[in-house]
């Protein structure tokens, strides 16, 4: 998935930033807004008690953005002897590595990832800042959209050890 994410946003790299991104307003893009500190941290208590630890640990990042997929994992389709097929685009506009954290939290939340998948992607610029960033997009996104709310136990057990692991790295890694 990381592999098919870096063909698209080279396909995509050269296109504008789109101007409904400055209107758009649903959870995802909430969650987005925050991670990216252009909106304060707000949530649940329980969501708090997941975004504190990693906005304590978040610094700026300096990376050029261009349009980018903030939801990959799902929306990819494989058919034998056929390019993957990108679909389902939740547009963006942030770092191409920001894509790729995102793709990393997905599959380490909700698909049993293993944790050794966020070091085999280090090598990517300013790698543990997108994490963190990623990981405040859907902790964010899934405590806005809950129709409960707030988060579930559910939720916040699948979130809680990479918060733990980002949070006890050092803010500068």
């Amino acid at each position: 998935m990381l592999r098919v994410g870096s063909a698209f946003h080279a396909a995509v790299a050269a296109l504008p930033r789109p101007r409904f991104l400055d209107t758009r307003e649903d959870p995802w893009t909430h969650g987005d807004r925050m991670a990216w500190e252009e909106v304060p941290l707000a949530g649940s208590d329980a969501a708090m008690s997941l975004l504190e630890p990693l906005a304590t640990s978040r610094r700026p990042v300096d990376l050029p953005s261009q349009p980018v997929h903030g939801d990959l994992l799902g929306n990819v389709l494989f058919a034998p002897g056929c390019a993957p097929a990108v679909i389902d685009w939740a547009v963006y506009y942030r770092p191409v590595e920001f894509a790729a954290a995102v793709i990393v939290c997905d599959a380490l939340t909700w698909y049993n990832a293993s944790f050794d998948l966020i070091d085999r992607w280090a090598h990517l610029v300013e790698w543990r800042q997108l994490l963190i960033r990623a990981f405040i997009y859907r902790i964010v996104t899934d405590d806005v959209a809950s129709m409960v709310g707030g988060l579930c136990p559910a939720v916040i057990d699948a979130y809680r050890p990479v918060v733990a692991l980002l949070a006890a790295a050092s803010p500068h890694a």
